[in-house]
Parts: structure tokens; C-alpha cells; sequence
């Protein structure tokens, strides 16, 4: 199991907040699914707290 670093997973997230599709970044970046949809949730949960 490959480990990933905080900049890889913000890079990611910067391009889920573009407007890109999932589809793309995943196939882009060979992450797999379910890791790629854990970091956008995580995203999704911290900027709801932080609203």
C-alpha cells in the first residue's frame, strides 16, 4: 500500500475545487477510488466545521 504526502493529496483536492472531474484526477493519478472519495470527504467535512 503506497503512502501519500500532504501535497499530493492537496494537489488533488485543488483539483477537485477547480471543477475537474473525479473520473479525470482518478485516472490521472492512479489513486483508487476509495482513497481518492475518503480525502474529498475528509475535504468536504473540514470546510463544513470551518463555515
Amino acid at each position: 500500500m503506497r503512502t501519500y504526502t500532504q501535497e499530493e493529496k492537496q494537489a488533488v483536492i485543488d483539483r477537485v475545487i477547480s471543477g475537474e472531474p473525479s473520473v479525470s484526477i482518478i485516472a490521472d493519478t492512479g489513486i483508487p477510488k476509495s482513497t481518492f472519495y475518503g480525502w474529498v470527504r475528509a475535504y468536504r467535512l473540514t470546510v463544513t466545521i470551518w463555515k
